[in-house]
C-alpha cells in the first residue's frame, strides 16, 4: 500500500476518534471562560462533585478564578480602580496590581447546608450557566431562594461578580437572622492548593477548632466562608520547575486577591450583612489564612479593595473591633506591617481594621527560609529579628507549646489583656512535622488537633475560653 495512503488512513481514524471523544459536562462554558485546562478546571471541581467536595458545617464555598481580561471585561468601563496612597499604591500602581492579561473574577458560590450526603447544597451564583448553551448539563441545583437562574454572558463575568457578592450578602444576612451562629470564619489557603484540597483543609481546621472549644465547654457554631483561588500552575512537561517558576506569579495573585474580591468580601459584603441583622451585637469575624492565603487575607484586611462597582461607590475601610486576623506561616514580608514597602504595598498604622493580628513562625518551615528574598513572616529568622529584644510597644512576642497552648517567651502563662495589637508566635514546638503530601518541611503542619487548640485560644482569648480583650492602644 502506498505510504501516503497509509498515512491518510491513520489520519482519518485519528480525526474520527477525536470527533467522538466525550466532553465534560461543563466543557462548553469552560472553553468560553478559558478555565478548562488541566489545572484551571481544578478550581471549580465543586461544580462537578457538590456532594463530595463540601463543607462539614454550614457555610459557603466562594470560587474565584482567572480569565483573559478581554473575555470577561472587554469594556474599559468594566474595571474601576482607586488609589490606596496611604498603603503605597497610587492609582496607576493599584491598577497594575489588579489588571493584567488575566484578571480574577467570582465564578461560583455554593451554599453548603451540612445535610447528610451533601443533599441540599446549592448554587447561589454560577458563571458557568451561560446563554445560548443548550448542551451543558449543570450538576448543582440552584438555591430555591434565587429562583430561576439568570444566564451570565462570559463578557459580563467580571462585572457580575459584584452581583455574586450581593447575593452572598443577602444569604448571609438571612442565615444570621435565623441561625444561632457564634462566629463568622473567612478562610483562605495558599500556594498550590486546588479547590478540592482547600475544602478538605477548611473542614480539618474548623473541626479541630470545634474540638478545642468543646473540650472547654464553650460554644462554637461558625458560619464559614471558604474562599478558593487559582493558586497553582502545573505542567506535565516541566513538572517541579514550572511550579517553582509560578512562585512569584502566585505571590502577585495573592496580593491581587486581597486587593479585589477578598477585600470586597471583608470590607463591604460582611459589614453590610452584619449591619442588617438587629441582634444587639456584632458577631465576631475571624479571618484565617495560610501561606499565600495569609498574604491575601492580610492585604484584604489591612489595605482593602482597590476596585469598586460604579463611580462614587468606593469602599471605605473602617476599623472593625469584631475582626481577628490569624496568619498561619504567612508568605509575606512582615515589614509590611511596620510601614515598609514590599512590592509597593505596606499596611498603614499597623492594620487598624482588625482588633488583633496574629502570626506564627517555625524554624522547621523550610518553605519560608529564603524563597525569593525571604525570610517571610512564617520563618524563625523573622521572629528572631523582631522579637530578640522581647517585642515592642506595637508587637507582643509569645510562643506556643506542643499542645497548642499559649505561653510567654519564658514559658509562663500569658495575660491576654496585656498583648499588643500585633502578636508574633514562635511555634517551633507546635509546627514541626511534615504534613501529608506537602513540601516545605513543616510549612503545612497546621491540621492537627493541637493547632485547633492554638486557634481556639486566639479566637476566644485564653485557655479557659474567655472573651478576647481589646488590644492595648497603639
Amino acid at each position: 500500500m502506498n505510504k501516503k495512503l497509509i498515512l491518510s488512513f491513520f489520519m482519518a481514524i485519528l480525526i474520527c476518534g477525536c470527533a467522538q471523544m466525550p466532553k465534560r459536562a461543563l466543557q462548553a462554558p469552560e472553553t468560553a471562560l478559558d478555565t478548562g485546562g488541566e489545572t484551571t478546571m481544578l478550581f471549580h471541581s465543586v461544580l462537578y462533585y457538590p456532594g463530595a467536595i463540601s463543607l462539614n458545617f454550614q457555610g459557603y464555598i466562594v470560587g474565584i478564578e482567572k480569565s483573559p481580561v478581554n473575555r470577561i471585561a472587554p469594556s474599559s468601563e468594566d474595571i474601576l480602580v482607586c488609589d490606596k496612597e496611604k498603603d503605597g499604591l497610587n492609582q496607576k500602581a493599584a491598577y497594575k496590581e489588579v489588571v493584567d492579561q488575566k484578571i480574577l473574577f467570582i465564578s461560583h458560590i455554593v451554599k453548603d447546608v451540612n445535610a447528610p450526603f451533601g443533599i441540599g447544597n446549592c448554587l447561589l451564583y454560577n458563571a458557568y450557566f451561560q446563554p445560548d448553551d443548550n448542551e451543558t448539563k449543570q450538576l448543582v441545583e440552584t438555591c430555591k431562594e434565587i429562583g430561576h437562574p439568570v444566564p451570565i454572558s462570559p463578557k459580563h463575568a467580571y462585572k457580575k461578580s459584584w452581583d455574586a457578592l450581593e447575593t452572598l450578602r443577602k444569604s448571609i444576612e438571612k442565615r444570621l437572622r435565623t441561625g444561632s451562629y457564634t462566629h463568622i470564619i473567612v478562610i483562605t489557603m495558599g500556594w498550590n492548593t486546588v479547590q478540592e484540597e482547600a475544602v478538605r483543609n477548611f473542614n480539618t481546621i474548623i473541626k479541630n477548632i470545634k474540638k478545642a472549644a468543646d473540650s472547654q465547654g464553650k460554644p462554637f457554631n461558625p458560619l464559614v466562608i471558604g474562599v478558593t483561588w487559582p493558586s497553582q500552575w502545573q505542567s506535565a512537561w516541566l513538572g517541579p520547575l514550572y511550579r517553582a517558576l509560578s512562585f512569584p506569579v502566585k505571590a502577585y495573585d495573592a496580593d491581587e486577591l486581597g486587593l479585589t474580591w477578598l477585600g470586597v468580601l471583608l470590607h463591604d459584603t460582611l459589614p453590610r450583612a452584619l449591619n442588617g441583622v438587629d441582634n444587639g451585637k456584632k458577631i465576631p469575624v475571624v479571618i484565617i489564612g495560610h501561606s499565600f492565603g495569609a498574604r491575601a487575607s492580610s492585604v484584604a484586611a489591612c489595605v482593602g479593595p482597590v476596585i469598586y462597582r460604579a463611580p462614587g461607590e468606593q469602599i471605605d475601610i473602617k476599623e472593625m473591633s469584631n475582626y481577628t486576623l490569624i496568619n498561619l506561616q504567612g508568605a509575606f514580608f512582615i515589614r509590611r506591617l511596620f510601614g515598609k514597602h514590599d512590592r509597593s504595598i505596606h499596611f498603614h498604622k499597623y492594620c487598624p481594621a482588625v482588633s488583633r493580628l496574629f502570626l506564627t513562625s517555625s524554624k522547621y518551615d523550610t518553605a519560608m527560609d529564603a524563597m525569593l528574598l525571604g525570610p517571610y513572616a512564617g520563618n524563625d529568622k523573622s521572629y528572631k529579628k523582631y522579637c530578640s529584644s522581647g517585642g515592642s510597644e506595637l508587637l507582643s512576642c509569645i510562643k506556643a507549646d506542643k499542645h497548642g497552648y499559649i505561653k510567654d517567651q519564658s514559658g509562663n502563662s500569658v495575660n491576654f489583656s496585656e498583648l499588643r495589637h500585633i502578636v508574633y508566635i514562635n511555634a517551633d514546638e507546635l509546627i514541626y512535622q511534615n504534613a501529608y503530601l506537602s513540601g516545605g518541611g513543616a510549612h503545612s503542619d497546621i491540621y492537627r488537633e493541637e493547632h485547633g487548640m492554638l486557634m481556639w485560644q486566639l479566637i476566644s482569648g485564653d485557655v479557659n475560653g474567655g472573651v478576647l480583650p481589646k488590644a492595648q492602644k497603639r
